[in-house]
């Protein structure tokens, strides 16, 4: 898991450059970043609805690996808005940059 986060980590700023950007302004460390992605990986996205994380399970049978990667940039670039907006909050000050973080 702990390679599958950091390779992940190494493919936002290639395929997603304008979420990475994003990211940046959340000043999280790779750490930090990396943990995020753990849940996911760990659960095999059982945080997405039901019909929606069967296709992925059947995707990661299927292809392996790479599917992991594909879905987990298809959520980021579909929330891009949403992290957009909590860098911004981070960075007008309305939200602590280590708020939640254990």
């Amino acid at each position: 898991v702990n390679t599958h986060t950091h390779t992940l980590h190494d493919l936002i700023p290639i395929k997603l450059p304008a979420v990475w950007a994003t990211l940046e302004g959340l000043k999280l460390e790779r750490s930090s970043l990396c943990s995020v992605f753990v849940p996911w990986f760990m659960c095999l996205f059982n945080q997405l609805p039901s019909e929606s994380m069967l296709r992925v399970w059947d995707l990661c049978f299927f292809e392996g690996s790479k599917a992991l990667f594909r879905v987990s940039l298809a959520l980021l670039k579909l929330h891009r808005k949403r992290l957009g907006d909590l860098a911004t909050a981070v960075l007008q000050g309305l939200i602590e940059e280590d708020e939640g973080r254990d």
